[in-house]
């Protein structure tokens, strides 16, 4: 079995959508809000055409299968010069988990941002969500900002 990472291209948005439908429920089921804070504008189709068209999208394959995408932005710090590469989705298909295909394309996608100049990075990972926390630690990423959130914080 071949496992591999490359740049996202158009023959890749099918699937894409796919997971990411998925990968949306999981989400939303693990952190209030985060169709409304974190998910991708409607009409998602676009806004992925898009992501795919900036270079942002990388998949992992098995195969001639895609079986996950990696997501990443780049934000400016306050001091203007300095950037961070934010990787933002990581998603592997429940079936492909656990083989490698998300550590392909976390090398994959911090390369393209490294090959930019990037340094540092972040990483977003919901609360409940062990597994994308062991990942990331494993790599050596650590917290450094928890966000709450409430519906309303003046009711008893």
């Amino acid at each position: 079995m071949q496992i591999t990472a490359r740049d996202a291209g158009d023959a890749d948005r099918d699937p894409i959508e796919s997971m990411y439908s998925t990968f949306a429920d999981e989400q939303a089921a693990l952190r209030p809000l985060w169709h409304e804070a974190e998910g991708l504008p409607d009409p998602v189709d676009e806004s992925i055409a898009g992501l795919i068209s900036d270079g942002s999208v990388t998949v992992g394959v098995i195969g001639d299968s895609v079986v996950g995408f990696l997501v990443t932005d780049e934000h400016v710090l306050v001091d203007g010069d300095e950037r961070v590469g934010v990787i933002r989705y990581i998603y592997t298909d429940s079936d492909a988990r656990g083989v490698g295909v998300a550590d392909e394309m976390f090398k994959h996608g911090v390369g393209r941002l490294k090959n930019r100049g990037i340094k540092a990075f972040d990483a977003t990972v919901s609360p409940g969500h062990r597994e994308a926390k062991n990942f990331y630690e494993a790599h050596g990423f650590s917290a450094r900002r928890i966000t709450m959130h409430s519906d309303d914080p003046l009711t008893d």
